[in-house]
């Protein structure tokens, strides 16, 4: 989790302290940090109908690494277990937290089959409190750049296509905005589907998760964690020929059966 450094008199006299979300702006503007934790590469990852290569994950938030940590399959769906450093807390209304973790990874189609959708799935929660006043305030951005690497095998020249997750409830919780109580609670998912074009082999995902926590008043807490983070790639397998076309082919070679598929 690293700290965003805004100046605790900034953060009193901002719309935020008026429950304006005008600060999120404000946060994302000054959240860049110039520390960048080492890149952390995990091991390949087997999938039923393609490959997960090239698995690497980094902060430029400078949070200590890994986060996302090594990933395994269920079939054609890469599953991270996020770690409990992937979180943002800020608390008393002292210095903004953000964690940002980055991920990047090759997904190559097996023989004979091809890419057709990936989605990526996460899911969190978060916990504002704010019993004596003040206002509490935590947000997650997620966005994904996808590049075609080969199509048919054949490597091509592609452009990146950048694609935002949507999210439910929402992407950015407000404690005077939506707390009946001293204390507000909820999770949260992030969702993504991207749909590739015909015969795609090989792509490069690259994806930027951002979870963002602060405060302001005495006795006031935030927090938001990512629990589950998952990647799933529904593969086209080669296409089945009309009944037609078996029956020339049986002719052909002689064949004596009929096999259709359906």
């Amino acid at each position: 989790m690293a700290s965003l450094r805004v100046p605790f008199g900034q953060l009193q006299s901002s719309p935020f302290r008026r429950g304006s979300l005008s600060l999120l702006i404000a946060l994302v503007i000054t959240s860049l940090s110039s520390v960048v934790s080492a890149d952390i590469i995990h091991s390949n990852v087997n999938g039923s109908s393609v490959w997960f290569t090239n698995i690497k994950e980094g902060s430029p938030t400078g949070d200590p690494l890994p986060l996302y940590d090594q990933p395994f399959s269920v079939q054609d769906v890469l599953v991270f277990a996020p770690t409990g450093g992937f979180s943002a807390t800020s608390a008393g209304g002292g210095t903004p937290d953000q964690t940002d973790g980055k991920l990047s990874f090759i997904i190559e189609a097996k023989p004979g089959q091809t890419i057709g959708t990936i989605k990526v799935d996460e899911s969190g929660v978060t916990r504002l409190t704010a019993p004596f006043g003040g206002d509490a305030f935590t947000s997650v951005l997620a966005y994904a750049d996808i590049k075609v690497l080969e199509v048919g095998g054949s490597v091509v020249n592609s452009p990146t296509t950048n694609h935002f997750f949507t999210f439910s409830p929402s992407d950015s919780f407000l404690f005077s905005a939506l707390a009946t109580g001293p204390t507000y609670a909820s999770s949260w998912q992030g969702a993504l589907s991207v749909a590739m074009p015909a015969n795609v082999t090989k792509v490069l995902v690259s994806l930027d998760n951002i979870l963002t926590a602060s405060t302001t008043g005495i006795g006031t807490t935030a927090l938001i964690d990512k629990k589950s983070f998952s990647v799933s790639v529904v593969p086209v397998g080669p296409e089945v020929p009309e009944p037609g076309t078996f029956m020339l082919g049986a002719i052909a070679f002689g064949g004596v059966f009929l096999t259709r598929k359906r």
